[in-house]
């Protein structure tokens, strides 16, 4: 049996490491591109083109938000895991155990799939249309 989850602790802690690779990159990226751009000096534009780059700003600003929760999800998972004090694979809500097929869809999951689903269904509406999340 401690094989088994030897075996699952480790894929899952592989998981984790390429999901923190991963996430550094891309907000990596974003960073760069963000220095890229800002340096562009720019003719006087029209309304329609401030109103596009502060549109594009607010897009990235949110995406970047949302790689940073999931990098702090990942790397609190990673912490988790690799400390061995059992929190890891159970839910913080109702202590019960994360299934393996959400963990790895979702390793850096914090919750069941009911508490979760409970959690989502008491976000605000807006938060539910736009899909906002990552309360893993």
């Amino acid at each position: 049996m401690r094989v088994c989850s030897e075996e699952r602790d480790a894929r899952l802690h592989a998981m984790l490491v390429m999901v923190i690779n991963e996430t550094q990159r891309q907000l990596g990226d974003i960073k760069r591109n963000l220095r890229a751009t800002s340096g562009e000096r720019r003719a006087v534009g029209d309304v329609t083109d401030d109103i596009i780059r502060e549109v594009d700003l607010t897009a990235v600003t949110a995406q970047s938000d949302a790689l940073a929760s999931r990098l702090a999800a990942a790397t609190e998972a990673l912490r988790r895991l690799e400390s061995g004090d059992g929190t890891y694979g159970f839910c913080d809500d109702c202590g019960g155990t994360i299934s393996e097929m959400r963990l790895s869809i979702l390793p850096f999951a914090t919750r069941c799939i009911g508490c979760q689903e409970n959690v989502e269904q008491r976000a605000p509406l807006s938060r539910r249309q736009t899909g906002a999340r990552y309360t893993a």
